[in-house]
């Protein structure tokens, strides 16, 4: 059964269909997530969002064009969303220093002494 015909079957509600792509296909976007991400666990749950959307747009799947290519940039488009993201340097809550300002506005008013 080829992958088109999965895909028509998830859109059919037919689950397992969901599972047997994932099977055939997770490996190679992991590896092409971990190729862009530089990171395993970044990569993983990449895929993991690649194939949650691939079930939640299966209606608006298009076998005009081969599965692989639109697991490929859905799982592309993620890792540089991804990538975007750690490049701008946004730090967990967790890694903010000690004493680390609960806003802008207390932090100017403690550097103006006013708090």
């Amino acid at each position: 059964m080829g992958d088109n015909e999965l895909m028509a079957r998830l859109a059919q509600g037919e689950e397992e269909a969901l599972a047997e792509l994932i099977r055939r296909h997770r490996d190679a976007a992991q590896r092409q997530a971990e190729a862009i991400l530089q990171d395993a666990a970044l990569a993983e749950d990449a895929v993991m969002e690649a194939f949650a959307r691939v079930y939640l747009l299966r209606h608006r799947y298009s076998a005009d064009f081969a599965f692989t290519t639109y697991l490929a940039v859905l799982v592309r488009r993620l890792c540089l969303d991804q990538w975007r993201k750690r490049r701008r340097g946004s730090v967990p809550l967790a890694e903010l220093p000690e004493g680390a300002a609960a806003s802008a506005e207390a932090e100017y008013l403690c550097r103006e002494g006013r708090l």
